[in-house]
């Protein structure tokens, strides 16, 4: 008689997660949830039904994933989110890595065909848990909060100006002429909260920028995010895919509700500006997606 460990693919020894967390991408944590992922036959339809509206270019760019606790909405979220993005993991990528998991089910080969005609987009993808960051400035900034990591960026008035100066194919040059003054990366003086003020406005000023432009600018973001809209976001990412026309902007984020607090309001997903964003949220049962 076969025992169970005998007759699945998977390694039983192998610590199992409690909790999938998005925001956990190092090479080896992905590795081993993608090897610990059990795709059902009710999730391959799913997973058929996604990629079908995302490579048709649905109307809708907003999705809705709810679940109980322990449902697994978060490992789907996840490696949905990897299927677009689809890294190279030591060497073979994700999706050829994922292949192996449709062995059996019906319809496998539409599935898999649906898998690779992803390729038809660029994505650029951002997964995060909500519950992890503030939401001091609002729901839509705290979008672009992680979209800013997902660039490299910091998330304050700093990595706004960042954003700006990257947009302007100027951000490179920022860093070498600070790693050529401090002798150390930006990524590294930036944490240190003591200087990375005074090393910024230095390198920035020698960009070409008075200080009077410089002050400006900073009172200008500063501004900006403490009134961040849906709007200001659209915009914002708007500049980033003119630069980048082929691309598409896809945010995946858990425990939505810990985000929507005071009634935030949701972000419409109706203009014709998100045509290129998709957002996919995921969230237990029991919370109403609000209409406003």
């Amino acid at each position: 008689m076969n025992n169970i460990q005998d007759i699945l693919t998977i390694n039983l020894d192998e610590e199992i997660q409690g909790v999938i967390k998005l925001d956990s991408q190092s090479e080896k944590e992905i590795l081993e949830e993608l090897n610990g992922f059990i795709l059902t036959e009710n999730l391959s339809k799913h997973l058929n039904e996604f990629c079908e509206e995302y490579v048709n270019g649905a109307k809708q760019s907003g999705i809705w994933l709810s679940g109980f606790y322990g449902s697994g909405k978060s490992y789907f979220a996840k490696m949905l989110g990897f299927l677009i993005k689809n890294p190279v993991l030591m060497g073979t990528s994700f999706r050829e890595r994922f292949a192996p998991k449709l062995t059996g089910l019906p319809d496998a080969d539409i599935i898999e065909n649906n898998i690779r005609a992803l390729n038809k987009f660029k994505s650029h993808v951002v997964l995060f848990d909500s519950a992890k960051y503030t939401n001091t400035y609002g729901l839509s900034f705290m979008l672009f909060a992680n979209f800013l990591r997902s660039l490299g960026l910091v998330d304050n008035w700093i990595g706004l100006l960042e954003y700006n100066l990257l947009l302007k194919d100027q951000y490179d040059t920022l860093k070498r002429i600070i790693q050529e003054k401090e002798g150390q990366s930006w990524e590294i003086i930036r944490e240190d909260m003591t200087v990375n003020h005074r090393v910024f406005k230095q390198a920035y000023m020698q960009l070409g920028y008075t200080e009077d432009e410089y002050k400006d600018s900073r009172a200008l973001v500063e501004a900006r995010r403490k009134e961040y809209d849906a709007t200001k976001l659209s915009e914002d990412l708007q500049r980033y895919l003119r630069l980048h026309e082929d691309t598409r902007i896809v945010f995946m984020i858990d425990e939505v509700s810990e985000a929507i607090t005071h009634r935030t309001k949701l972000i419409c997903m109706n203009s014709k500006a998100w045509q290129k964003h998709w957002l996919l949220w995921a969230e237990r049962c029991g919370l109403s997606p609000s209409p406003s």
